[in-house]
């Protein structure tokens, strides 16, 4: 009797077991299966947002076609669009784009001039006019002076230090050696790469900066500028005009817009300078550059899409750098 109760506890174990086994393997094939499922549907969010930001470019490209004044006439802060960010609800989130002037950036690529077989060489003038940005947002007068340096030796095509500058030599001394570009920058981002910059640096200088594929600077748009752009402003004036003053001539600015560039300089603020007209910075009414900005909440994925473009003389944009993917 013992032996058959022995035999039953140990077929009662064993099933035990088996059941406890393969509730784990259950466990695990539904968490594996609930897995892939909910990453099937991410993926499927992911690409459903992809095409909603595309259509959302080219949908924004055309719009600035059309929204644009005739040839020669100048661009206006009214115009359609130049009115700020707009969002649309999309099945099951919601579509947000904006295109903005990148005429009102200071390019960085305008620190070097093209030397033609020598390649690109430093702009002392255009380094003059990144550090007066720099001052205008009170980044210290030692550190501008050596960002503007080591910007320059980023892009130039010799391999000798400005002043305060970094070439090859100092970055192949960090923990992961590399060598400076030596080409354009590419995107405001390379600035990172600087020994003298640093995030809160960056943080100050990245909604005001570009990286145009063009070694010019690029004159200001007054009649679309923004209010938190009014460092651009400053600096552009040598800082002979306050950021609080240069704010407000924006912030002043007619609501339709100048009419000419005359006009601009004779809002009281910049006559109050009395700058001869030979030593105005250069301000434009009609822009070249523009940035569309496209951000898609599709489900709980998050995309973004920025994209810059060129208007020609001839009235068509070109591409010239497209960045998408998911953020968090």
């Amino acid at each position: 009797m013992t032996h058959r109760s022995d035999k039953r506890g140990t077929a009662l174990i064993t099933a035990l077991m088996i059941t406890a086994v393969m509730s784990t393997v259950a466990v695990g094939l539904s968490q594996s299966l609930f897995f892939a499922i909910g990453r099937s549907g991410h993926i499927a969010d992911r690409d459903q947002a992809y095409w909603y930001a595309v259509g959302a470019r080219d949908f924004a490209e055309s719009a600035l076609l059309r929204s644009l004044p005739p040839s020669g006439e100048p661009m206006r802060p009214t115009d359609a669009w130049a009115q700020g960010a707009r969002r649309f609800e999309i099945e099951n989130g919601a579509l947000t784009g904006e295109v903005r002037d990148a005429n009102n950036c200071f390019n960085l690529n305008a620190l070097v001039t093209q030397a033609g077989r020598s390649g690109y060489t430093g702009d002392e003038a255009a380094a003059e006019a990144f550090i007066a940005l720099m001052q205008a947002l009170n980044i210290p007068a030692g550190e501008a002076q050596a960002i503007a340096a080591q910007a320059t030796d980023w892009i130039d095509s010799d391999t000798r230090p400005e002043a305060r500058g970094a070439e090859d030599m100092q970055y192949a001394q960090r923990p992961v050696p590399h060598r400076a570009a030596n080409t354009l920058f590419t995107e405001a981002g390379e600035m990172l790469a600087l020994p003298a910059m640093n995030p809160a640096y960056f943080t100050l200088l990245a909604p005001l900066v570009c990286a145009h594929p063009v070694t010019e600077q690029i004159p200001l748009n007054p009649n679309t500028l923004r209010p938190d752009q009014a460092a651009l402003l400053a600096a552009a004036l040598d800082n002979r005009l306050s950021l609080s003053d240069a704010a407000l001539l924006i912030s002043r600015r007619p609501t339709t817009g100048y009419a000419d560039l005359e006009a601009v300089w004779q809002e009281p603020l910049l006559a109050d300078l009395e700058l001869a007209p030979d030593a105005r910075p250069l301000f434009t009414l009609t822009s070249r550059f523009f940035e569309i900005h496209v951000d898609v909440l599709q489900g709980e994925t998050r995309y973004r899409l920025r994209e810059s473009v060129e208007l020609d003389s001839t009235g068509r944009l070109t591409r010239h750098s497209q960045r998408f993917g998911v953020f968090s």
